[in-house]
């Protein structure tokens, strides 16, 4: 998860292709804004953000590692190769997000478009689905 956009530094990963020249990041989504309810320590609390949107990933692929019975490897080549399968009519994992951009008021940012994008990658994980489609298992 990160702001979104390419990074110039690393080079493009083989499991991107067709997606930039150079890193693109994010690879999903998770909603960050708005409040979500949390308990910390028994005690109630509210949430938002990557501050959200970070464990609920971890808790996701924590998820799919209990699932499959141990280590999965390296996650993001699966995953393009999910979000791929998806364009072209398999099973949907990711909600793809197609309205809206990433932008602040100080900064433009990207546009979420169908298919994967600088703004939200390929988009929120249903992590039931994604246990259903993992190649791993």
């Amino acid at each position: 998860m990160s702001s979104g956009g390419g990074r110039t530094t690393f080079r493009r990963p083989s499991y991107q292709r067709g997606v930039g020249a150079k890193r693109a990041i994010p690879d999903v989504a998770f909603p960050a804004s708005g409040v979500y309810p949390i308990i910390v320590r028994g005690q109630g609390l509210l949430a938002g953000g990557t501050s959200a949107a970070a464990p609920a990933w971890a808790g996701v692929v924590a998820r799919l590692v209990q699932h499959e019975g141990g280590r999965v490897g390296f996650l993001n080549p699966r995953l393009y190769q999910i979000g791929r399968a998806q364009q072209r009519g398999g099973p949907v994992v990711f909600h793809d997000v197609v309205v809206g951009d990433n932008g602040t008021n100080v900064a433009r940012g990207y546009s979420a478009r169908p298919g994967y994008d600088l703004a939200t990658g390929w988009g929120s994980v249903d992590g039931a689905a994604l246990l259903d489609v993992f190649p791993g298992r």
